[in-house]
Formats: structure tokens, C-alpha cells, sequence
């Protein structure tokens, strides 16, 4: 079940401090310059499978913030030799990041609906991304990033 509840800041503070021994996930605050703009998550680290997410906290659309996430998730995950393919699984209404995966040509390893715990049923869209074409589909998704973005990308900053 999907929680789409408010979480009260007993849960979260509890959820913090779980994530100070579980190694198998990170969250990431990312800031383009001085301002946060986005949080990066992964989930099953040290698997050959992770799992990515992020949320994009700007009030603005800033173009090409989440082509620099995905290749940001990139960079992370595929660091560490033990990681064989980023998964993500997107709400099947979020057209721009499903567009931006069909662009990049991933692969979708199928969908799967939800129920939220406010009874609102959820699809979710499942894609991968394997390692030996890493190369492949960053120098594409490079291609669809503005070039103030190509700049921005050398100078991120993340906080965990």
C-alpha cells in the first residue's frame, strides 16, 4: 500500500535515524547553488538492482533539472561495481518523465496499480536501465539537457 498520509514528525525522526544504520538506502538533498531544488532517493544499494526516485521541490520548472537528476542517479549508483542496472517506477500519469524514459529509449519491465491508504488507486510504470548501455544513454540524455543545465551539472552540490 502506497501511504499518501501526512507523516507527523515523530515518523519522520523515525525514519531518519533508521536510515543512519541501513545502508541499503540514501537520500540526497540537491542544491543548485545555494538553493535546494530536488531530493534524490535509492533504495537497495549494494544489490545488483537500485532503485531511484526523486522529488523536484521548485516552485519554478527549472529546464532540464530532471535530466541532470537522472544523470545525477546515474553517476551514484553506477560508482559502485556491484550495481547492475537502475530501476524507477513512475506514476503512470507523470507524462514527462515517461516521455523523457521512452526518449532515452529504457526498457520497461512492465506496471502495477496501488491502492493509497486513501483508497485512490495508483499505476505505476517500471523501467531499467542496464549497465552495458550506461554509456549509451547518457551521452542521449546529455543531448536533451540545456546547455545553462551542462554548466549547472558540473557545479551540483548534494547533502545527505
Amino acid at each position: 500500500m502506497i501511504d499518501d498520509s501526512v507523516i507527523s514528525a515523530a515518523s519522520h525522526k523515525a525514519f531518519l535515524r533508521a536510515l543512519e544504520t541501513d545502508r541499503s538506502r540514501e537520500y540526497f538533498v540537491v542544491y543548485l547553488g545555494k538553493m535546494p531544488v530536488a531530493a534524490l532517493s535509492f533504495i537497495s544499494l549494494g544489490q545488483p538492482d537500485v532503485t531511484w526516485g526523486c522529488y523536484i521541490g521548485t516552485e519554478k520548472m527549472v529546464p532540464g533539472l530532471f535530466v541532470a537528476l537522472f544523470i545525477i542517479a546515474t553517476d551514484h549508483v553506477f560508482a559502485k561495481p556491484e550495481t547492475s542496472a537502475l530501476c524507477s517506477e513512475i506514476v503512470s500519469d507523470n507524462m514527462a518523465p515517461i516521455k523523457f524514459n521512452r526518449f532515452l529509449g529504457l526498457k520497461t519491465t512492465g506496471s502495477y496499480k496501488r491502492t493509497a491508504s486513501s483508497g485512490s488507486e495508483i499505476e505505476l510504470c517500471c523501467y531499467r536501465l542496464e549497465r552495458p548501455r550506461l554509456a549509451e544513454i547518457k551521452a542521449k540524455a546529455f543531448t536533451a539537457m540545456p546547455s545553462s543545465m551542462k554548466l549547472a551539472y558540473k557545479h551540483w552540490n548534494t547533502e545527505n
